[in-house]
């Protein structure tokens, strides 16, 4: 018997090209690479602003201050150095408010960490004597130290890795881009 001739077969049909990618992984790169740029700085600034914020600034006159700060919270009086004044309050209870040591030295611009207490049920009269003439005391937040390494490290944690996850998908995209 014989055999039918022999065919030969078709090639199989190219394989269509791959679609250039497109400019959505540049776009969102650098979308990423902005935000943690943003979340980098906002971080800071929300992790230091409040040690630079004054609840109030009082004259160490031996007067009575009537100051507002809210209720339940830790406060600190803050001193220059060489304007020494010793302070006593009263919260809205007419409670006496206890001075403790603030438990490590803390100095922001020229002021210096020289007690805390705590707000007790908010608005503190507090009175504040001094032999130095001029000398102001100011009320403001103490830093916690737990807090402010873990608010540091979330917050460049948090905008490094959406810098680099933006840097990388960038750099993919735009490789990818250059090979079609």
């Amino acid at each position: 018997m014989s055999q039918p001739p022999a065919h030969d077969a078709p090639p199989p049909p190219p394989r269509p090209a791959r679609p250039r990618p497109g400019l959505r992984g540049v776009w969102l790169g650098v979308l990423l690479m902005v935000l943690g740029v943003v979340v980098l700085v906002v971080g800071m600034v929300a992790t230091w602003k409040p040690l630079f914020d004054a609840d109030a600034v009082v004259a160490a006159d031996g007067r009575e201050h009537v100051v507002s700060l809210p209720a339940g919270e830790e406060r600190g009086l803050w001193l220059r150095e060489g304007e020494p004044a010793t302070c006593t309050a009263v919260d809205a209870d007419g409670d006496a408010v206890r001075f403790e040591r603030p438990g490590g030295e803390y100095t922001v611009n020229e002021w210096r960490a020289s007690n805390r207490f705590g707000t007790g049920a908010g608005d503190v009269v507090l009175t504040c004597d001094s032999p130095v003439p001029g000398t102001e005391v100011r009320i403001s937040a103490l830093p916690g130290v737990a807090t402010v390494i873990v608010a540091m490290l979330l917050s460049c944690g948090i905008g490094i890795a959406l810098g680099l996850g933006g840097l990388v998908l960038l750099v993919v995209t735009l490789v990818r881009r250059s090979r079609t």
